[in-house]
């Protein structure tokens, strides 16, 4: 049970920020026009089925699967905001941040996670940064980061 309130959270933090612009207000609509898209829906979906299957590995209590949902919906979504054009960032600054933000949600969650839970949490976050950064390689991701970086100046 526990492990499906995980989920719908995870599902539903990234769902929110996919709604339809027609319920937007004037900034949210700048931020969904600033938006890079780095995975696919296809891909949101098939990672979010993976990740569920680690954290369940992880046998959390409910009141640990509580704090890892909400810590990881907000580090993912600030992960997530960096690439977009409105942030101005180069790809190197983007790297940096995503860098400090992983750091400080690993920090974050080691204070509550076992040891046990806490490696595997550490093991599917490397998998799953390795996993975004080959994304961010991409010849068209770059060029997107780089023609902001320059219309922006």
């Amino acid at each position: 049970m526990k492990t499906l309130k995980s989920l719908l959270v995870i599902v539903c933090g990234l769902t929110m920020m996919n709604v339809n612009s027609q319920d937007f207000t004037q900034k949210q609509l700048e931020i969904q026009k600033n938006k890079v898209e780095i995975l696919t829906m296809e891909e949101q979906w098939d990672i979010q089925i993976w990740f569920f299957q680690e954290v369940e590995k992880m046998n959390l209590s409910e009141e640990e699967s509580t704090q890892y949902s909400s810590t990881l919906l907000m580090y993912t979504s600030r992960m997530k905001r960096l690439d977009d054009l409105d942030k101005d960032y180069t790809y190197e600054e983007i790297l940096v941040e995503m860098e400090s933000l992983f750091n400080k949600m690993n920090s974050r969650v080691s204070t509550f996670l076992s040891d046990e839970s806490y490696e595997q949490h550490l093991e599917t976050m490397e998998t799953l940064h390795t996993y975004i950064l080959k994304k961010m390689q991409r010849e068209d991701y770059l060029e997107k980061v780089s023609t902001q970086v320059q219309s922006s100046k």
